[in-house]
């Protein structure tokens, strides 16, 4: 720091010393920036399998009842197997798990499991993640919030009725209604509720490549059944994203960047750093530094 006329202390740009850091900084700079303009969304929109819930022994009871009542010769159908398929569409799944079937049986399988899972998932329901229910509802008290899944038709429903959780959420779609990739799903449920700024939660690559093709964030739940390499956003619990989302829609939110920026700078420049002013101030400093440093480069 070095004094100017005014008394106020300013930053004394070194080359040597602080030419890395300098450049570094409007990196951080720019990337927490960015980071919390991706938060400002005005709507959350969620997968369901993986994201909310997991219905994979429910559904392995329908898938097992259905191949008994039509005596298909087939192994009994797992929660794992289930799970291996989680993320595609309702025919995808059938076609992957009984894939050396005949197109007659697997056409009937289709028909019969798309039924018969809405009914036993009725019945038994299936695992809320934690925090599912308690963040959904804090989540509903700021953002409407929406579904888009790849399950068959009334699947959906099924879940809003068995967990008491209709009320959170103001539309849905699925591909068992419009036969629409998860991609044309999620398009459909913006330009249909007139969202600007959407975020997606999910579990899968499906779900990234979903959110990709709609320019929108993607939140990534890494508790669920599948892997993303591409996301916004991670959180390993239910709760976690809750906390993440409030916190950057809280009023607070623009100060807690700031905040971010100024201990990015007492990490590197403690000895100079005597008050929030002198922080505020370095960063000015700084900023200006890396654009004569970028003009000269």
């Amino acid at each position: 720091m070095a004094a100017d006329p005014t008394g106020e202390q300013s930053f004394e740009f070194d080359p040597g010393r602080d030419a890395f850091f300098v450049r570094s900084f409007q990196l951080f700079v720019a990337d927490a920036k960015q980071y919390h303009r991706a938060m400002k969304v005005d709507s959350i929109i969620f997968d369901l399998d993986g994201t909310l819930w997991d219905t994979c022994h429910s559904c392995a009871v329908g898938w097992n009842n259905v191949i008994k009542r039509h005596h298909i010769q087939f192994r009994e159908v797992t929660a794992e197997d289930i799970r291996s398929v989680a993320g595609e569409p309702h025919e995808e799944c059938i076609r992957q798990i009984f894939n050396e079937m005949s197109e007659a049986d697997i056409q009937l399988l289709i028909e019969e499991i798309s039924i018969e899972d809405n009914r036993i998932v009725s019945d038994l329901g299936g695992e809320l993640y934690p925090g599912v229910k308690t963040g959904l509802q804090k989540l509903n008290q700021r953002f409407p919030l929406f579904i888009v899944s790849n399950c068959q038709s009334g699947y959906i429903e099924t879940f809003l009725k068995w967990s008491g959780l209709s009320s959170q959420f103001q539309d849905f779609e699925c591909w068992g209604n419009t036969g629409l990739s998860k991609s044309e799903n999620l398009k459909n449920i913006i330009k249909r509720n007139d969202l600007r700024c959407s975020i997606f939660a999910g579990d899968t690559q499906g779900d990234a490549d979903a959110a990709k093709n709609n320019n929108i964030p993607f939140a990534f739940a890494q508790y669920g059944f599948g892997r993303a390499q591409d996301f916004d956003i991670f959180f390993h619990s239910f709760d976690e994203l809750c906390d993440k989302i409030l916190l950057n829609f809280s009023d607070e939110s623009e100060a807690l960047l700031n905040s971010a920026i100024e201990t990015k700078l007492k990490m590197s420049y403690e000895d100079r750093i005597e008050s929030h002013e002198a922080a505020r101030q370095l960063a000015t400093d700084l900023m200006s530094a890396g654009e004569k440093l970028r003009a000269e480069s």
